[in-house]
């Protein structure tokens, strides 16, 4: 199954990172959604490894898509990588 492109969203509690696809044969041509939460302690821990690396006046959404590119496994590496924990939430509709 190939999956949909990786999206990030910062929000002040936390980061979501997610992908979605529509029309997914294998569940009987339902929508199969995944977002990996982050809460705000894990999403700190990123954004200053991530600003170390990068720099400041970069976008948290920019650094991650530059560092784990548009793929879960990258982004679960990263986090498995800095101890920052995650939940994953998948969703079939």
């Amino acid at each position: 199954m190939e999956f949909g492109t990786m999206w990030y969203s910062e929000w002040e509690g936390g980061l979501d990172a997610g992908y979605e696809d529509l029309d997914v044969p294998q569940f009987g041509g339902a929508d199969y959604e995944v977002i990996i939460r982050v809460d705000y302690e894990g999403k700190e821990k990123l954004k200053r490894y991530l600003t170390k690396k990068y720099g400041a006046g970069k976008s948290l959404e920019w650094m991650l898509l530059t560092e784990c590119g548009k793929h879960e496994a990258p982004f679960e590496e990263l986090c498995k990588k800095l101890h920052v924990q995650f939940k994953r939430e998948i969703w079939v509709h």
